[in-house]
């Protein structure tokens, strides 16, 4: 998570669109790191030195700036408080102060950290981190122990949003190959529906995006092309762990469970006393227009002046440059994907401006979206200004899984250190 990529979100897109004032969060630095950025260190060696140490001096630069109560930001709230990666119960009670408590135990344990502690670690700050700044960005002793919904409940936007739930069974869909029974998380969300039911009146309006197709969203990329209606036989995983399998079967139930999602979401707003203030946005149906992996319909694809984009992962062609003194040389130019980030689940600068027009569509909300969309592809360099390293990026996700997969019996005695040494030789040995 950076400043930039939470100045680019749909909210914000929506907020500048119509004129609105709107304050994201201003991260100094990343949060422990910059995807996009190290892609650009790779270099054509696929040089992996510096980017452990580099994660350590982030997560002490965090633990020092959240731990010592001096003031992080000179916004007191944020407009957008929105955590990525929380599941509905952290949702509920997730603080600046008990997250700070999670920073204090686990920082200090990242310098000698082994490989499989290490990513847990990492994973467990990223959110902690993140929580700790953007719910308490002024580290006033009064706002620690705010959660979001008491942030929402103290200062009564006129317009929410509320989009929660994604990460109770959805990122495993495309990270691991996993899918869940996505049903029994329906007690958790509904119990945040009605929290949201018994806001002040002074919300006048609550827009609740439901859960979109993951089949759709999801980094999957199409192993068995052969089709059984709109899913594939079959689909492997990109990002973080490259390979895995899962079945287009699997995939049709998940989003057979979604819609049902939907219907829930809602029926039980319906029974609310203040659902006339509701707008319930189906997030499924919104994306389903745009999803050409599963339905190879090229009608689907995303135009953005004479450019196409779509919902595949992210790649491009190697093409020569032509002349005696450029043999040998390549020039790597966009080809395929584009809706979506690097992680492949979240969306891309091109993928929330999307969303964004689509939303304020639905909202009845004027805006220009040629233009959104324009300045969406100019923002989104990973498709604008295509990176040649995206393959060597790949190569290193498919080689840190090996690697992973060799060092399982004494994983407990491999450092994080070792890994990048690995990596290293075992990429100069092929």
């Amino acid at each position: 998570m950076t400043a930039k990529n939470a100045s680019q979100s749909y909210a914000s897109i929506i907020a500048r669109s119509q004129g609105w004032e709107f304050i994201t969060p201003d991260f100094e630095r990343p949060v422990i790191f910059d995807l996009e950025q190290e892609l650009q260190r790779l270099g054509s060696g696929f040089v992996m030195v510096g980017a452990i140490p580099r994660l350590r001096k982030n997560v002490n630069e965090w633990f020092r700036e959240l731990t010592d109560g001096t003031a992080r930001s000179d916004h007191e709230v944020f407009d957008s408080i929105a955590i990525g990666g929380l599941t509905n119960s952290e949702f509920e009670h997730y603080s600046a102060a008990n997250q700070i408590d999670v920073i204090k135990n686990l920082a200090p344990l990242v310098r000698d950290a082994g490989i499989s502690e290490f990513g847990k670690l990492l994973s467990a700050l990223h959110l902690a981190i993140n929580t700790a700044f953007t719910y308490n960005p002024s580290a006033k002793a009064a706002w620690n122990s705010m959660t979001q919904l008491n942030w929402v409940e103290k200062r009564k936007p006129r317009r929410l949003i509320a989009h929660f739930g994604h990460n109770d069974g959805l990122y495993e869909v495309g990270s691991e190959a996993r899918v869940k029974d996505l049903k029994t998380a329906w007690g958790s969300y509904e119990s945040i529906l009605k929290t949201l039911d018994k806001l002040p009146s002074d919300v006048e309006q609550i827009v609740v995006l439901t859960f979109p197709k993951v089949s759709a969203v999801a980094n999957l990329e199409v192993d068995d092309w052969a089709q059984s209606g709109q899913y594939h036989k079959r689909y492997r995983t990109v990002f973080p762990y490259p390979g895995r399998l899962i079945k287009g079967a699997d995939l049709k139930k998940a989003d057979a469970d979604i819609r049902w999602f939907w219907e829930r979401t809602v029926d039980a707003i319906e029974g609310f006393d203040s659902r006339s203030r509701f707008r319930v946005f189906n997030t499924f149906n919104a994306l389903e227009k745009y999803d050409y992996k599963n339905t190879n319909d090229e009608s689907r694809r995303i135009k953005i002046k004479t450019r196409e984009f779509d919902n595949r992962y992210i790649d491009g062609n190697a093409n020569r440059i032509p002349g005696p003194r450029n043999i040998g040389k390549r020039k790597y130019v966009f080809r395929q994907g584009g809706f979506q980030g690097l992680d492949g689940m979240h969306p891309s600068a091109i993928g929330y401006a999307l969303l964004a027009s689509e939303l304020m569509t639905d909202l009845g909300l004027s805006h220009d979206r040629e233009a959104i969309m324009a300045e969406a592809y100019t923002n989104e360099r990973l498709v604008s200004n295509y990176n040649r390293q995206m393959h060597s990026f790949r190569q290193l996700l498919k080689l840190a899984d090996d690697v992973l997969d060799d060092v399982q019996l004494r994983e407990g005695d491999v450092r994080a250190g070792e890994l990048v040494e690995l990596c290293s030789r075992t990429y100069s040995r092929r």
